[in-house]
């Protein structure tokens, strides 16, 4: 952070080639996209006070999102929602947009916050590097208790489970063939091989 005499601070980020950047808060974020400087459509993440855009969705990830979310609301108790494209803020400087949330539903919030998460889903086609080495062990670091990354073109899903415990940096890698259980729903059984 670097402030004049009198003013607010400015929160920097660095760079890969090692310059500082402008870093945002959320609540910067929205006083943007609330004067029309973002647009309230554009589909980006915050991570570390970075504005990140996000990738186009493409058949095979749009069609495993909507059927995985299907599978888990088929199972799941009336008290747990499922939404797909949910934001959960991690912090005043970064929120993801799950590509599928489980969650519990606090209606006085403003956003989903990582107590609230039962299992944040990502699917990974294109996006196999930020969700692996970025997002998870930001999930992490925030407390989430699980996060599955689907991972299309291996056909394995990497399962991060203990936040804050040498376990998340250890992801179970189970193969689209064999069962899937999310802890909230330990009876549930989902095999990816049948969605796809």
């Amino acid at each position: 952070m670097v402030s004049r005499m009198g003013e607010e601070p400015i929160f920097l980020t660095r760079a890969a080639e090692g310059l500082d950047r402008r870093g945002f808060s959320l609540d910067e974020v929205e006083k943007m996209i609330a004067a029309g400087v973002i647009d309230a459509d554009e589909r980006f993440e915050l991570i570390e006070g970075e504005i990140v855009p996000m990738n186009p969705q493409a058949m095979p990830h749009l069609t495993m999102k909507a059927r995985l979310a299907r599978a888990l609301l088929s199972t799941c108790p009336p008290d747990i929602d499922i939404a797909q494209d949910a934001t959960v803020l991690l912090g005043e400087r970064s929120f993801f947009d799950a590509d599928i949330l489980a969650f519990r539903a606090h209606l006085s919030r403003r956003y989903v916050l990582p107590e609230d998460v039962l299992l944040a889903v990502e699917i990974a086609d294109t996006s196999h590097a930020r969700d692996l080495h970025t997002k998870a062990p930001r999930y992490g670091a925030a407390g989430v208790a699980e996060l599955w990354v689907v991972e299309l073109n291996e056909r394995q899903t990497y399962v991060f489970r203990a936040p804050g415990t040498p376990a998340w940096d250890a992801p179970t890698q189970v193969s689209f063939e064999a069962p899937l259980s999310p802890l909230f729903l330990a009876d549930a059984e989902i095999r990816l091989s049948e969605l796809v």
